[in-house]
């Protein structure tokens, strides 16, 4: 498949349109594990990145790797008192 699309005015073309299709595909692939929509790893294959660097960019975007619900979190966590009580 192949999107095209307008640049902004302000992106600094002396980086080349590699760098740009690669910044596009990283923050593509970060949308859609922030959504929900990809795991971890088929989220690295999408940027094009080893899994640790894209662990590393979930960090600089405030990006949470772990995927637990509150719930959950607050389920577990009333069962390991009761068994310390």
């Amino acid at each position: 498949m192949q999107i095209t699309m307008n640049i902004p005015f302000n992106y600094d073309p002396a980086r080349g349109e590699q760098e740009l299709a690669a910044d596009i595909r990283l923050n593509n692939a970060l949308m859609l594990y922030r959504q929900g929509r990809v795991s971890l790893g088929r989220a690295a294959l999408l940027a094009g990145v080893p899994l640790p660097a894209f662990v590393y960019e979930c960090g600089r975007n405030d990006i949470t790797l772990i995927r637990y619900a509150a719930a959950d979190l607050d389920r577990e966590t009333a069962a390991v008192a009761e068994r310390l009580a």
